[in-house]
């Protein structure tokens, strides 16, 4: 039997136009510049697109992007949450405002969201009918470079990089989810997030 658990409504979406890694590569820092709000995402198996600037925009991630940074379709869409961003803040800078981690879909509310919640699956739900489901959930690990962006320090100490790299994980930094239609699927602000339970 499959449950739907209500986790919040969507309230930022996002693409990656480019890396958020940026300089040489043993002087690589994260840069949010190439980050862009928008108010809609067409999603597909292959990964997401928007408008931008009234121009069709992939998402880095997407696989058919010239220079993607998609992994065999692992990390094609992203998901955050606004309590992780809370818990960021309250451990390293108010410099960390939501959705500077760069997930395209950022969800309103007032719960912590694990992997266990959502491994087995999530649903997108407009109020309109529409219905888009996120399959293959993964933790989203950090990388080295948020992570000294979110001690505001880009010449960070080992052991703070390492222990910042462990706060982020296990699903703080969010999640990845892929999307399996081949044709796009629209997520728009304000629709709802499901965790799906089988049982």
């Amino acid at each position: 039997m499959e449950h739907r658990i209500e986790i919040g409504r969507i309230c930022r979406l996002q693409i990656q136009t480019s890396s958020l890694k940026a300089g040489p590569l043993r002087g690589r820092y994260y840069d949010p510049a190439p980050l862009r709000e928008v108010s809609w995402l067409d999603m597909n198996i292959d990964g997401a697109v928007a408008i931008v600037d009234d121009m069709s925009t992939l998402d880095v991630h997407n696989m058919t992007h010239p220079a993607t940074k998609n992994r065999s379709g692992i990390n094609a869409i992203s998901v955050g949450f606004t309590t992780h961003y809370d818990r960021m803040r309250e451990r390293l800078d108010n410099h960390l405002m939501d959705g500077i981690a760069g997930e395209n879909i950022l969800v309103e509310t007032n719960v912590a969201v694990t992997l266990d919640q959502v491994s087995g699956g999530m649903l997108i739900e407009g109020d309109d009918g529409r219905r888009i489901a996120l399959t293959d959930i993964s933790v989203a690990h950090p990388c080295v470079e948020f992570s000294r962006f979110a001690l505001d320090d880009r010449s960070a100490p080992p052991l703070a990089v390492s222990e910042t790299l462990r706060f982020l994980d296990n699903g703080l930094r969010g999640y990845y989810a892929a999307v399996h239609s081949l044709q796009p699927l629209r997520v728009e602000l304000g629709d709802r997030l499901f965790a799906i339970r089988h049982e």
